[in-house]
């Protein structure tokens, strides 16, 4: 009789046991599972950062070199009809060569702010 109470005991005991170290083990599993999604999400919002920063890399390449070349566009026309106008100058219009003379330096030290 006593040997089967200490039987279903022991039999009690270690179910127990087992229970709580599979239940641990379930916990543990759970964890790991999480901070393994953690570090795969992590990883995939430092990719799309990356990509972001490259878009944005580019797209201020191309902003920059549009403006680039709006201005050399634009400076080397200015600069070519003012020097077209001073060619076609008679040189008794002294007055209006000084006009475009100012006008080039004017062009010069914008050039120069931009």
């Amino acid at each position: 009789m006593i040997s089967t109470i200490v039987s279903i005991s022991l039999a009690i005991v270690l179910t127990l046991v087992i229970g709580v170290y599979v239940y641990r083990l379930k916990n543990k599993n759970k964890e790991i599972r999480f901070i393994k999604d953690q570090q795969e999400a992590n990883e995939s919002i430092y990719g799309l950062i990356l990509e972001r920063s490259v878009i944005a890399t580019e797209v201020k390449n191309n902003v920059r070199n549009k403006i680039a070349k709006d201005i050399h566009d634009g400076v080397v026309n200015g600069i070519f009809t003012i020097r077209f106008n001073l060619q076609q100058l008679k040189s008794e219009n002294e007055d209006m060569k000084g006009i475009l003379v100012n006008e080039l330096q004017s062009l010069e030290k914008r050039i120069r702010d931009i």
